[in-house]
């Protein structure tokens, strides 16, 4: 299959090709990964990296907020191997280009919050990438956690079955961007 070109896609991205193909999962087994105590089953997975992974939200602040975790149950950053670390950032750079480009965002917003006082409530490092549009929390100050109404199984993994087969059309296609 072929990949995309990065450089073309990606203001200030390395030059290089990326093959989304080899993020579907292929080369990986497991079927239930673990979110701290939580199951994530394979079916709401769409991004598969060597030691990280990319799911749907339960609770998506805006459309195609996911979160990205490392494979290893880990509770903090600093306990985080330099490979880790290495490999969750670098998939954090491509999952936010595969939603951008998804999703049609202006641009997108990461964020790690590390430790109870910073708001962490799942004992396992996490990113959130959400893409971001003008003014799209503008109606959500504050965003009260507590009155979102968490969404269903199926429909995390219709999401993530709609990312997968993004990443299949942009390995498909030499062309088309994802910036």
């Amino acid at each position: 299959m072929a990949s995309v070109p990065v450089s073309s896609c990606l203001p200030g991205a390395p030059s290089g090709l990326v093959d989304w193909t080899r993020h579907m999962g292929e080369d990986d087994s497991t079927e239930v990964y673990r979110f701290a105590q939580w199951p994530i089953e394979r079916k709401i997975v769409f991004f598969w990296s060597p030691l990280s992974i990319a799911f749907t939200n339960l609770k998506p602040v805006v459309p195609g907020h996911v979160l990205l975790v490392p494979k290893r149950v880990v509770p903090n950053f600093r306990h985080l191997t330099d490979a880790e670390v290495k490999d969750l950032f670098a998939s954090a750079r491509l999952v936010a280009s595969l939603l951008t480009s998804k999703y049609k965002a202006d641009s997108y917003a990461i964020t790690l919050q590390d430790g109870r006082d910073s708001g962490q409530t799942v004992s396992h490092v996490h990113l959130h990438i959400l893409p971001r549009f003008q003014g799209d929390l503008e109606r959500k100050p504050g965003v009260d956690r507590e009155e979102q109404k968490p969404r269903t199984r199926d429909d995390m993994a219709d999401e993530a079955t709609a990312l997968r087969e993004w990443m299949v059309h942009l390995s498909r296609s030499k062309t088309e961007t994802y910036s």
